[in-house]
């Protein structure tokens, strides 16, 4: 029981030695076969987005305060989606790698984005911009026929 127990702590210890950015590039490696050459090339930019400072910590020294000012820092000039990407790709990186570290990490919120309908009087003046020219048909046809 000490023998598998010492050997556990072994290849723990070997796994936390490592630096995100190679935790990161395994486990890019280990999904290759399984996701898109997309998927794959959009988790390389992650990479590279993510702060020098962060991808060389090793696992063993990251905590949820370090995910949690890496995604503070990240969402000054990104949109909510791409950070909670970014904050998606990290977690899936880090339980893979270095599981018990629990992340109660707190992301920006969704932009609402309302719908704006025109009124009778914005299609009007479409109309009149585009009448005589090729595209008046097409207009039409999108505003009466092929609702």
């Amino acid at each position: 029981m000490q023998a598998l127990s010492a050997e556990m702590d072994k290849a723990q210890g070997a796994k936390q030695r490592m630096t995100f950015q190679t935790a990161a590039e395994k486990y890019n490696a280990s999904k290759s076969n399984v996701l898109s050459p997309s998927t794959i090339k959009g988790y390389s930019a992650i990479i590279r987005s993510i702060s020098p400072k962060f991808r060389t910590m090793l696992l063993s020294d990251i905590t949820a305060s370090d995910v949690q000012n890496e995604i503070n820092t990240y969402a000054k000039g990104h949109a909510p989606k791409t950070v909670k990407n970014m904050h998606g790709y990290i977690s899936a990186v880090m339980g893979l790698y270095s599981p018990n570290t629990q992340l109660l990490t707190t992301l920006p919120k969704n932009n609402k984005v309302e719908d704006y309908i025109p009124v009778d009087d914005d299609i009007k003046a479409i109309l009149d911009a585009v009448k005589g020219t090729k595209y008046e048909v097409p207009f039409w046809l999108g505003v009466c026929a092929l609702r």
